[in-house]
């Protein structure tokens, strides 16, 4: 099997945030094969509000945090509001995407905004807007797809926003032929 090496540290992001970094490097060639950034934050559960460390609880922190940028872009832009008017699909659950893009794209990157939890009990809707491709499910014709998801109670309430890009399967492939 192949050897990997997983790095990870953590940084300040913000006031109240604490970063979280990852690369997992292939040994043999020092290809980076995977990086991810993730930032954490205190809440009060009873409030559901954002709370900030204790002091103490904030000097034992910044012991083990490292002064290094992210590995990944931080997206700050808001993702927008979805809405069945303008989804694409709706259903139930979350396979809201389309199988088109499924069987001929792969999930090349992903944004997650978590806005509120949700109850075992719930039932929820999974909205999929695809911001780009082909009309009438031709997808195959474009080598990357951006996506909106919004995973919502039934009254609307967002639990999950996301934006997902999606390239072509075996693209890298296809390039490497004419080589």
């Amino acid at each position: 099997g192949d050897v990997i090496q997983v790095d990870t540290w953590l940084a300040a992001s913000g006031k109240n945030g604490i970063r979280s970094d990852w690369t997992v490097v292939d040994c043999k060639t020092g290809d980076v094969l995977a990086r991810a950034s993730s930032v954490w934050v205190l809440m009060n559960k009873e409030t559901q509000r954002l709370t900030k460390l204790s002091n103490e609880v904030q000097e034992e922190m910044d012991r083990h945090l490292v002064d290094l940028p992210p590995v990944v872009d931080v997206n700050t832009r808001t993702i927008p509001k979805l809405d069945e008017s303008i989804a694409d699909y709706i259903v139930v659950d979350l396979t809201s995407m389309p199988i088109s893009i499924l069987e001929s794209h792969e999930l090349s990157n992903m944004t997650l905004e978590y806005k509120r939890e949700c109850g075992r009990d719930n039932v929820l809707k999974s909205l999929t807007h695809v911001l780009n491709g082909g009309e009438g499910g031709g997808f195959v014709d474009f080598d990357c797809i951006e996506c909106e998801h919004s995973l919502q109670l039934m009254d609307g309430a967002n639990i999950v926003k996301a934006r997902t890009k999606w390239k072509l399967k075996f693209a890298d492939s296809f390039r490497n032929l004419g080589q």
